[in-house]
């Protein structure tokens, strides 16, 4: 696998930590009063605060985040409604493996990119599996071990806190191995509406997290968004006449990937970043996203987003990722995705589309003639401030 591609880009998103008017969850208060007492410690018992972020995981030391992993600067933007939480759940598993908690967190009053709660009491002084999932309604998964097609919120909400022989024992690795989401289920190749498209899959998974024995506990937890994105830029630099942009094509696009993300993480990081990244598809196909744009000479517009799940993952230059357009019906020649991040540097082949991706291409044509095009890319984190072309937020 290509490790100087694999790292160029995993952006932004989550950042956590604000208060939102959703049940369960907890406000701030900024009343001047006097400051609570420590909780008393109930024998066995911590009672864990968690703090929920949409972050991107950065992993290309060849282009390094020019954001540091601890700043969190810029992440609580979200282009769209359909990037935000509408609800996390969160589920907690004690040492055996068994669910301590299953608690849902509704945010549809007001979507956000942080959230944090009441803290839920856990056993004391063993290590957890925290499960972080967010827009469960609108998130389709199957389980390639049975077969199984279903909502996220309908898997995952069986996995309730019991006694006795009811308990119910979760394994993460299995999680991991056998939840994935199909691309025509889940990614619609279609130009998104910010009005309709569906909330984005998003959710994490910890494992071995450590609960020591003090009456409280807090931590950032942060999730990724499940998906990559591709906004185009094109400019109509022909002295008369309008182009109409039929249709963008898009190579390696997958059938279907990963639920969660199956990287590796260091040790500490709280998968602010990773060293490695193994996608669930080894090949992809082209994909035809419909566009009907018209773009009158002099003018530049902007087609997009489209979101995809995470590609495959390459070592030769002949299987670079590449897109093309058809222009007043003529279709293009597929141009190769050679990307330089927001900061510059040295020009790379895209041989790795992983999640949190987003993909600028920037076009302009002088004819109105899809062989007439002439591409640029960026391929920057999500959500990244810091970029070459206006801002996309």
């Amino acid at each position: 696998m290509n490790k100087s591609l694999k790292r160029i880009v995993r952006t932004a998103w989550a950042a956590v930590t604000i208060a939102v008017a959703a049940s369960g969850c907890a406000h701030s208060s900024f009343r001047d009063e006097p400051a609570p007492a420590p909780p008393l410690k109930e024998p066995g018992i911590t009672n864990l605060t968690i703090h929920l972020t949409l972050s991107s995981p950065h992993g290309n030391p060849f282009f390094p985040s020019e954001t540091p992993a601890e700043s969190r600067a810029g992440e609580e933007l979200a282009a769209n409604q359909a990037e935000k939480l509408h609800s996390v759940r969160i589920i907690i598993a004690d040492g055996e493996g068994y669910v301590e908690h299953n608690t849902l967190w509704d945010l549809t009053a007001d979507p956000a990119v942080l959230a944090s709660g009441d803290s839920f009491p856990v056993k004391s002084n063993e290590d957890k599996t925290l499960i972080f999932i967010g827009n469960e309604e609108s998130t389709i998964l199957t389980d390639i071990s049975t077969g199984e097609t279903v909502s996220a919120a309908a898997y995952f909400s069986r996995m309730i806190p019991a006694e006795g022989d009811m308990r119910v024992k979760v394994d993460p690795e299995a999680l991991k191995k056998n939840l994935i989401l199909n691309r025509a289920l889940n990614f619609p190749l279609e130009i998104a509406d910010p009005a309709t498209r569906k909330p984005l899959p998003i959710c994490s998974i910890y494992e071995k997290y450590h609960i020591g024995d003090a009456a409280a506990q807090s931590d950032h937890f942060y999730m990724h968004r499940a998906a990559t994105k591709f906004t185009y830029r094109l400019e109509n630099r022909s002295v008369d006449g309008s182009a109409v942009v039929n249709a963008m094509y898009l190579n390696n696009i997958p059938e279907a990937e990963y639920y969660f993300f199956n990287a590796v993480f260091p040790e500490g990081s709280k998968q602010t970043s990773y060293t490695s990244h193994t996608p669930y598809a080894a090949s992809g196909s082209t994909a035809t996203i419909a566009a009907n744009t018209d773009i009158p000479h002099g003018t530049t517009a902007e087609i997009g987003p489209v979101y995809l799940p995470e590609g495959p993952s390459f070592t030769r230059s002949a299987y670079v990722y590449r897109t093309w357009l058809a222009i007043n019906g003529e279709t293009g020649t597929p141009s190769d995705i050679n990307f330089t991040t927001p900061a510059g540097g040295t020009t790379r082949p895209m041989l790795d589309l992983p999640r949190n991706t987003h993909v600028v291409i920037n076009g302009h044509f002088t004819r109105l003639s899809a062989a007439e095009v002439v591409f640029n890319y960026t391929v920057c984190e999500w959500q990244e401030l810091s970029t070459d072309i206006p801002p996309y937020n």
